[in-house]
């Protein structure tokens, strides 16, 4: 009985415009498939996937050269307001010298 049970289940049904189930007499039939246009298919969605992250990593590429650059210029700013700084710090010091050799006399 299970047996006949299995048979039974294991044999798809299809629906027909009028509405009665009809088992597939033979459900080894397999569709025809055109593989030149399924390997053409995938080898265009495949291509169009490789060319997205293609772009994506050069816009990526094209945004970090931008940082880069913007990164390049702020340290360059940052390398003369140091430079600055440091002539400061040695007139400050300079007077300091002058002031301590004035006050020695």
């Amino acid at each position: 009985m299970t047996n006949e049970m299995t048979k039974k289940r294991a044999q798809p049904t299809l629906q027909t415009r009028d509405n009665k189930n009809e088992e597939i007499e033979n459900s080894n039939n397999v569709m025809p498939v055109n593989l030149t246009e399924t390997k053409r298919l995938l080898t265009d969605i495949t291509s169009t996937r490789n060319e997205e992250e293609k772009d994506k990593k050069e816009k990526d590429i094209e945004r970090l050269k931008e940082e880069n650059k913007t990164m390049k210029t702020m340290i360059q700013e940052q390398q003369i307001e140091i430079n600055q700084l440091k002539e400061r710090i040695e007139q400050s010091n300079q007077l300091i010298r002058q002031i301590l050799q004035i006050l020695t006399k």
